[in-house]
């Protein structure tokens, strides 16, 4: 049996059995996100508790003794809401619950995603994108139900294109498509060539550039140690919000005119940080003088996000003989069309200004001396961070750093 691919960059690969000329086909134009404006209601506890609980699970799987970890609950659960609107069964009852959603009808979280997107994409103060979209193969796109395109555009706004995953020039189109909307920091989502077998591409983008509201004046950035080795480390002393707890220090960063801030714990010996510790610190801060030094920071990673799925029981997804995507396409089953990659790639830059991130997931469908206060805290040592929308309750990134010169 030929097997059907679905990819989600984050993206996603859907594969199976069943190619246009040189570009592609435009089925549904725009920006790739929802246009309207919010109702005024934030999204449901239910939805937040979910990012939360997605955002530990991503971080207690991802965290390395040796290796930087960053990586975006928000861009994951979109790019999987997506796609559940294509699954059926045990397969959609699995990716419910991978998400945390389990308990809501499939309605209600396209309901509730579309709500906090629109909220995000109001996001005052800070540079914030929220792209969605979707590439198929055009032999394949015949087969496809109008009513999954359809209930996307609805919640998700994609842009949706069909083309020849044959051709490199189609490929490209779709890479420039995610550099565009990640502002060029990851340029590559699909490597070519294609396997034969992926039909459909489902991609979220997002990208966040936020100026700090107390900058770090360059002057005072310099090489300073963390854990055996030396890096750019930036210092400044400043009232911020700070909380201390018997084992980590924790400090609020916010970003200039927006919602958004930057919560980092830092602990005093082996403690293990968790989302709910750096949210609870977050309620619990306080304004004080700290004298901060906090490393500069520039990374980018790639995540196959399949194993930590699977190993959260979305299992049947990944498997031609079991998954069941009727509703996104015709012959879903006799094909095995299944989910044969989930990617996410990360990029953040953290510097005396501000911070740019950016996150894309892929479900690919196969067929740097001041005086001291009285407070320091100085990251010389592993930390963990989120950045986190207090407004809406949502974590857009969450990062553990183990060493910020790599």
């Amino acid at each position: 049996m030929k097997k059907i691919i679905l990819l989600l960059i984050l993206v996603i690969t859907l594969s199976g059995c069943q190619s246009m000329p040189a570009s592609y086909t435009v089925l549904a134009g725009g920006p790739g996100h929802l246009d309207g404006k919010a109702s005024g209601n934030h999204p449901s506890d239910a939805i937040t508790q979910a990012n939360h609980k997605l955002g530990q699970t991503m971080l207690s799987y991802f965290a390395q003794a040796d290796e930087n970890t960053f990586v975006s609950p928000l861009s994951l659960q979109l790019a999987l809401a997506m796609t559940l609107n294509g699954a059926t069964d045990a397969t959609l009852a699995q990716m419910q619950a991978a998400l945390h959603v389990q308990d809501l009808p499939l309605d209600e979280i396209n309901q509730q995603f579309k709500q906090l997107q629109l909220n995000l994409l109001e996001t005052k103060g800070v540079e914030f994108k929220l792209n969605n979209s979707i590439w198929m193969r055009d032999e394949f796109q015949e087969h496809v139900h109008t009513s999954f395109l359809d209930t996307n555009q609805t919640y998700y706004g994609p842009f949706v294109a069909s083309g020849d995953f044959s051709q490199k020039a189609f490929v490209e189109s779709i890479n420039k498509w995610v550099a565009k909307h990640t502002n060029n920091t990851i340029k590559e989502a699909v490597k070519y060539p294609v396997a034969a077998l992926t039909q459909m591409l489902l991609i979220n983008t997002l990208y966040f550039k936020g100026d700090w509201a107390l900058p770090f004046p360059k002057e005072n950035t310099a090489q300073r140690s963390f854990l055996d080795f030396d890096v750019e480390t930036m210092a400044n002393i400043a009232f911020f919000n700070y909380f201390e707890a018997p084992d980590a220090q924790y400090i609020s960063l916010p970003y200039k005119d927006s919602d958004v801030v930057m919560i980092v714990g830092l602990p005093k010996a082996d403690a293990i940080i968790t989302i709910e510790d750096l949210l609870h610190a977050h309620q619990l801060a306080s304004s004080h003088e700290v004298d901060l030094q906090m490393p500069k920071l520039k990374t980018e990673l790639t995540y196959d996000l399949n194993d930590f799925l699977i190993d959260h029981k979305m299992e049947d997804a990944f498997d031609p003989f079991r998954a069941n995507f009727s509703a996104m396409a015709d012959n879903a089953l006799q094909n095995g069309l299944h989910i044969s990659s989930v990617v996410q790639k990360t990029f953040i830059a953290i510097d005396e200004k501000g911070t740019e991130a950016a996150a894309m997931t892929k479900v690919e469908m196969k067929e740097l001396s001041m005086p001291s206060p009285a407070i320091q805290m100085h990251i010389n040592r592993p930390y963990t961070f989120i950045i986190y929308d207090h407004q809406l309750d949502t974590i857009h990134f969450v990062g553990h750093i183990v060493n910020p010169g790599d």
